[in-house]
């Protein structure tokens, strides 16, 4: 598995979610540059060296949704932030890595 911005980590957080019983999704969206830079906190450069650009331009990244009844912001998640984690944490096994989801994602 590859951390960085796919659908196969989008919905690895899912699972992990869904085995935890914790109450949050993950998706991926497209943004334009200026609702990027804005909600990701990072700027199109480090978007561009980190892959989170598509063919059109775009700039995608994971979006965390949390249901209404939490009144929590929405979380978004660059390639550039899981990478800059994974590598603080030094995760080596998968139930470090679950930890680290759980920890980025809970509310």
């Amino acid at each position: 598995m590859k951390i960085a911005v796919t659908k196969v980590f989008a919905e690895y957080i899912n699972t992990v979610a869904k085995q935890t019983g914790k109450k949050f999704a993950a998706e991926i969206i497209t943004l334009p540059e200026y609702a990027y830079t804005f909600f990701v906190g990072s700027d199109i450069f480090t978007a561009y060296e980190f892959g989170d650009v598509n063919r059109d331009g775009k700039y995608k990244a994971i979006v965390i949704r949390y249901p209404s009844e939490f009144y929590a912001a929405e979380k978004y998640l660059s390639t550039y932030y899981l990478t800059k984690e994974f590598r603080r944490r030094e995760v080596k096994t998968a139930t470090e890595l679950q930890d680290m989801i759980l920890d980025l994602c809970e509310v």
